[in-house]
């Protein structure tokens, strides 16, 4: 399927309005993942993924969501990050009926303006809430403001918690020239430590994948399409490592990334990462090269399983904070595609609103 990238990254850039000034160093290293190699085969939505549950949202709720960004699934309730022009955190059962707004869009204390992402504290029952570049709200799980945390010199885009930890991601965007990549905070928001200089002048490609951030037993990964590599923040040893690289035939010179209109104009010409995600012992990446969308699954030592063009619109990848990946599909776009999971395809009607779909890579 033919894809154009610019409705991939014209939203995500025009709310991103801040270069990147930082320094150049990274860390080199990283197991290779290579996406070298071409295949005419069609790769299919069920040779990727195993659905293991489906829930079609509360269908007044439903049609105030333009769009989806995030999805978490936490003691038998679903979060999702959506909305029709400002991101809004809502709450469903696990069969998809409303519970509770968290938060409301505004300007009073315990409001944002805008949610761009979110992430639950089990340790100490809480869900924090970012409103990017530079503000925290925190809430009870019932949904009562507790407190915000304010950040004057750094400006984050992702947010992430494990092991009673948060942390925190500039996405290579960020406006200090001394800006790290990755922030490491306690559970009161004291920082602990910073990880990876930033590159510089980038135009925040990470804000084009559903969760850069990702939560991997242990550890928090995040992707990182500029450099092509995964990034890993081991808490058990307070360190972050390039524990991933990807290897593609053409790829895009990082140059291409500094300026918007030169990544739009050369993006045919090169190859770049598209979104990825990863699941206990798997790897997916979706990828473009010439005009067309590829997928590969991997396995961890980077050995391919499944690979191949894709001829659907493919969702975002959307990690959840446990061992899932979701997908928000509207019920017309399901029905119309074949390649999308059949046991499924009873009941549904084109007047659906959004199906997550709770999966696990095969």
């Amino acid at each position: 399927m033919k894809t154009d990238v610019r409705s991939l990254i014209v939203g995500t850039y025009l709310l991103s309005l801040v270069c990147s000034c930082a320094s150049e160093g990274t860390l080199d290293n990283g197991k290779p993942l290579s996406l070298m190699e071409d295949s005419k085969n069609m790769v299919e939505m069920a040779q990727l993924f195993t659905p293991l549950s489906m829930v079609a949202l509360d269908e007044k709720q439903s049609d105030k969501l333009k769009w989806i960004s995030k999805i978490d699934y936490v003691n038998g309730r679903y979060y999702v990050l959506g909305g029709l022009e400002r991101g809004k955190l809502i709450t469903f059962d696990s069969k998809g009926k409303f519970l509770m707004d968290i938060g409301d869009i505004g300007h009073a204390s315990g409001e944002y303006v805008q949610a761009s992402d979110f992430a639950i504290d089990k340790a100490n029952n809480r869900i924090a809430i970012l409103e990017a570049p530079n503000k925290v709200l925190l809430y009870d799980m019932n949904g009562k403001f507790l407190f915000e945390k304010y950040f004057k010199k750094t400006s984050f885009w992702n947010i992430a918690w494990n092991n009673n930890e948060y942390i925190l991601s500039t996405n290579n965007f960020s406006i200090q020239e001394k800006d790290k990549l990755l922030y490491v905070y306690d559970e009161n928001f004291n920082l602990k430590n910073s990880y990876v200089d930033n590159l510089p002048y980038t135009i925040g490609m990470s804000n084009v994948l559903a969760t850069p951030l990702q939560v991997d037993g242990n550890d928090v990964n995040y992707i990182d399409p500029v450099t092509k590599g995964i990034y890993t923040y081991k808490s058990k040893v307070a360190d972050v490592q390039r524990t991933y690289k990807w290897l593609l035939p053409n790829p895009m010179p990082d140059k291409d990334y500094v300026h918007y209109k030169t990544f739009v104009e050369n993006q045919y010409r090169y190859d770049f990462i598209l979104d990825a995600v990863v699941d206990e012992n798997r790897i997916l990446t979706s990828y473009k090269r010439g005009d067309y969308m590829f997928v590969n699954l991997m396995t961890r030592s980077g050995m391919s399983k499944t690979f191949g063009h894709i001829d659907v619109s493919l969702p975002k990848l959307i990690k959840g904070s446990g061992r899932y990946v979701f997908l928000a599909i509207r019920g017309r776009e399901y029905l119309k595609d074949k390649a999308y999971f059949t046991k499924y395809k009873k009941g549904i009607n084109n007047n659906d609103g959004y199906l997550i779909f709770k999966c696990k890579l095969k």
